[in-house]
């Protein structure tokens, strides 16, 4: 008798067959949709009084992004993100796109977007029958600490360097830059840890027929 489980982890097999086996015309259409819905959750915002750089919700799509994607086009979808909201696309926090995001102080943890996307959708799709919540956890704070807070940071210092003609100390950088979104993004990677391990399906029973899409067997 198939359990509710089997029967959840049959679909997400064929969610991700189904996904890989997409015309690339397709494939950039749903890549469309996960960059809208990363838009979406940066409406999610909180503003600081002391730091250009706000709260968002947006890297939570990220990392869905790149799991039910995969590393290339969960890449793809961050760059059609980027480049559309430099462009003029008004899905950036706030509502906002075009040249005052490319060349204001959040351009760099957008462009680290791209990064996260494709080192977790590569990372997860990598883990196989040894998928446990631990190592998506691991992915994901490298992934949001490294991948995102490095290019942002950098970009942070030189947007400061040349548009208010303030060179950043180290201890400054972090304190506008980092220090602020730890607490948040430590609960963001956990539920989004959690997202991830619920959508990877379990490659341990890949080998059973599945039971779903009008399977009957036989």
């Amino acid at each position: 008798m198939v359990t509710i489980i089997e029967r959840f982890e049959d679909a997400k097999r064929a969610f991700y067959a189904w996904s890989d086996s997409l015309p690339v015309a397709k494939k950039f259409l749903v890549s469309f949709v996960m960059a809208s819905i990363v838009g979406l959750l940066a409406q999610i915002r909180v503003y600081l009084p002391w730091t250009p750089v706000p709260i968002v919700g947006s890297g939570l799509g990220v990392v869905i992004s790149g799991v039910i994607l995969g590393g290339s086009w969960g890449a793809v979808s961050m760059l059609i993100y980027a480049l559309l909201g430099f462009a003029g696309m008004p899905w950036f926090a706030g509502f906002r796109g075009g040249p005052e995001v490319l060349f204001g102080p959040t351009a760099g943890y957008i462009i680290g977007f791209i990064f996260a996307a494709a080192f977790v959708g590569y990372l997860t799709r990598m883990l196989g029958k040894s998928r446990s919540f631990v190592k998506i956890l691991l992915i994901v704070v490298v992934a949001n600490f490294i991948l995102i807070y490095i290019p942002g940071l950098i970009w942070l210092k030189r947007w400061f360097l040349f548009s208010c003609h303030r060179a950043l100390s180290i201890k400054e950088l972090l304190f506008l830059g980092a220090l602020p979104f730890v607490p948040g993004d430590i609960v963001k990677v956990f539920l989004a840890s959690m997202l991830a391990f619920a959508l990877k399906p379990n490659d341990e029973g890949k080998s059973r027929r599945p039971r779903i899409l009008g399977y009957r067997g036989g």
